[in-house]
């Protein structure tokens, strides 16, 4: 017959095994959260992109920020520093619009990881100035960790919603 031992002196083994994998794995015990987000009505793209198309990018240094966004000038202002080594910039960029007045903003995170966003255009009656535009959304979000990520874009204009795998931008 084993020794059965009590649920108390294994306690100190399992916290200490919790400890080390928390530490390992930051990501493995949490879902990434969305932290700040920015939407502009004319977003400066990081690269060349045709109008009729979308743009989902990952940006996860300083090193890809300077190089894709800050050199370009007018860099977004997020509302708060980006702390690199625990975060990581998201940029959806819509195709191009007939009116300034599509917006998309993040709505949240699931697993996966994937950030949900939703698309939101002038109503009925609602007037919104006809203009060419190229509506994105910024977010500051915490790192996922080796998978990566997929941006879902919920627009009742388009139907079923579009999933998109961000791109990673090279320092």
């Amino acid at each position: 017959m084993s020794p059965r031992w009590p649920v108390a002196s294994r306690l100190p083994a399992l916290a200490a095994a919790a400890l080390m994998l928390a530490a390992a794995s930051p990501w493995a015990l949490a879902q990434p959260r969305l932290l700040a987000q920015r939407s502009q009505t004319l977003c400066q793209m990081p690269r060349q992109v045709p109008e009729s198309e979308a743009l989902t990018v990952l940006l996860d240094s300083a090193a890809a920020w300077q190089r894709h966004v800050g050199a370009r000038g007018n860099a977004p202002v997020l509302g708060r520093s980006v702390r690199w080594p625990q975060e990581q910039v998201l940029l959806h960029v819509l195709p191009e619009q007939p009116t300034m007045g599509i917006r998309v903003a993040a709505v949240k995170v699931q697993a996966g990881p994937v950030l949900v966003l939703r698309v939101t255009r002038p109503g009925p009656g609602q007037m919104a100035p006809m203009a060419l535009s190229r509506p994105c959304v910024w977010t500051v979000v915490q790192r996922s960790g080796p998978r990566p990520w997929r941006v879902q874009v919920v627009d009742a204009a388009a139907g079923a919603p579009a999933l998109h795998l961000a791109e990673r931008l090279a320092p």
